[in-house]
């Protein structure tokens, strides 16, 4: 088995505050006679928090070329693939698999096991 990933990092704000360390120095009369002592406190927040989704893929070793040219004609024979049919995994058909994939939630243009299945280019035994 062989996994992937994809996900965006979390949206992170730093804040900063300034905290007084030790009051200022007054006089009896009330009247300034030092000024206070202040650092700058800095913090994380996490505005939007990361997401990050696995997803089993099909090994490298299974995309022998003739399973590539049957992938890209999968994916022309449903509009997304324009290319020739060449055999070999390209920037293009890694762009029609994502087109394929993402209305399933897999924004990736690695080749999911279940687009795999779902574009017949592997059939998964029946259990039971």
């Amino acid at each position: 088995m062989c996994w992937a990933s994809v996900g965006e990092p979390p949206v992170l704000a730093t804040l900063e505050d300034e905290v007084i360390v030790e009051p200022p120095g007054l006089a009896a009369d009330g009247t300034l006679r030092e000024d206070p002592v202040t650092r700058v406190s800095r913090r994380e927040l996490v505005v939007t928090p990361g997401t990050q989704i696995w997803f089993e893929i099909l090994c490298p070793a299974a995309f022998t070329e003739d399973r590539v040219a049957t992938l890209q004609r999968a994916l022309a024979a449903r509009g997304l693939y324009t290319g020739a049919i060449t055999g070999r995994s390209d920037d293009q058909t890694n762009a029609a698999i994502r087109a394929y994939q993402a209305p399933l939630g897999v924004d990736s243009g690695a080749l999911t096991r279940a687009a795999a299945e779902r574009l017949g280019l592997i059939v998964t035994a029946p259990t039971g």
